[in-house]
């Protein structure tokens, strides 16, 4: 998506005023590329300590809530993330 600014120069040599097309990076509805890749991040943080916590668990053992527990967290961010 791109833009019109006006009244702002681009460097050496540009007048004032006279505009100039920038990318615009926000998506449609407002977010911006950093703010999904600090979610993401936090989505994969999320999945690894769910990860660590089933590795710490006897194979016999039922699934710890914990892991269960951060595998969603990680699922529900991802979920919103694609919904922005």
């Amino acid at each position: 998506m791109r833009r019109r600014v006006t009244g702002m120069s681009n460097g050496p040599g540009n007048e004032a005023g006279k505009g100039r097309d920038v990318m615009d990076t926000t998506t449609a509805n407002g977010t911006t590329p950093g703010l999904r890749a600090a979610l993401l991040r936090i989505a994969r943080k999320y999945e690894e300590l769910g990860a660590q916590a089933a590795a710490g668990a006897p194979y016999w053992e039922p699934c710890p809530s914990t892991v269960v527990s951060f595998r969603a967290v990680a699922e529900a961010l991802r979920s919103e993330i694609e919904d922005l």
